[in-house]
């Protein structure tokens, strides 16, 4: 196991990857994320029975996720059953109205939980690596697409307010003809989920044939567009646990742009004398009003 695959323990490495398995290890990886608080108990014959599948298929799925053996998984299972315990998270109730309660919480927790897990995926090194890129760029531009669009046009807008000049385009095509004009000085920050959008790879390719330095934030850091990024900075997304096939929220995405943004307004004193002089602006237009 790498460091953060490690740290960001099993659950984190199914989700990661779960695109990516064959349906005979998706129905490991769905078995496992079903009985989160009782597998590690079990032996690999007992999970591939109970999955339907081989115990090739097992042994082929623990690899899959970077352990060296099905004991390394199974004990961090354990750690990872152990830590959910100690919050007191019962992951087995689910969402439906007869318990609005109760599903309120479900969630509450799931994206805390995303959040503890996104964080324990970040290396200060990436984080200060992206800081400086953003800080240098003469021009940063900010692309999604789908329900990412939005996310990087208002962290284009915060980003501003700290003192980089920051622009996303509102389509995919104006973000191909800018990035195939951008020069090296200037950097671009991908914001993917699943790190596989062909739009993006390709507003991404006209930049890095421009010199342009590359921030990818995403939650598969062996994606195409993490591959080729000088910076990843992964996130974990626990969608998959709420609802399946269906990737809904930006909740550590948000996260990490809202990090980097206080990490940049913390550290330009250029950036807090243009947000007082634009409060004071503010203030005094009300007055007048």
């Amino acid at each position: 196991m790498t460091g953060n695959e490690s740290r960001s323990g099993v659950v984190d490495a199914i989700l990661q990857r779960y695109e990516d398995l064959s349906d005979a290890e998706k129905a490991v990886a769905d078995f496992i994320l079903t009985h989160k608080g009782t597998v590690s108990s079990l032996s690999a014959v007992e999970i591939a029975r109970l999955s339907g599948i081989s115990n090739t298929t097992v042994s082929r799925f623990v690899r899959s996720l970077g352990y060296a053996s099905f004991a390394d998984m199974r004990y961090a299972l354990a750690r990872e059953e152990t830590a959910s315990k100690e919050r007191s998270f019962d992951d087995s109730r689910g969402i439906g109205l007869s318990d609005v309660q109760g599903s309120l919480d479900y969630v509450m927790e799931t994206k805390i939980e995303e959040l503890r897990s996104t964080f324990a995926a970040l290396s200060e090194e990436s984080v200060t690596k992206a800081v400086g890129i953003l800080s240098s760029a003469r021009i940063a531009m900010l692309v999604g697409v789908g329900s990412s669009l939005p996310v990087a046009q208002s962290a284009a807008i915060k980003f501003s307010q700290a003192g980089v000049n920051a622009i996303s385009p509102s389509t995919s095509d104006g973000a191909m003809i800018t990035a195939s004009l951008m020069q090296s000085e200037d950097c671009l920050v991908v914001i993917s989920n699943s790190g596989r959008s062909d739009r993006l790879r390709k507003i991404m390719n006209n930049a890095i044939d421009r010199g342009v330095s590359t921030i990818v934030i995403t939650r598969n850091e062996e994606s195409p567009l993490a591959e080729r990024a000088d910076v990843v900075l992964k996130v974990v997304s626990r969608d998959h646990l709420l609802v399946n096939d269906f990737d809904f929220s930006h909740n550590s995405i948000n996260y990490v742009l809202e990090s980097l943004l206080l990490l940049l307004f913390h550290s330009s004193r250029d950036a807090n004398e243009y947000n007082l002089e634009l409060f004071n602006r503010t203030i005094a237009s009300e007055k007048q009003g």
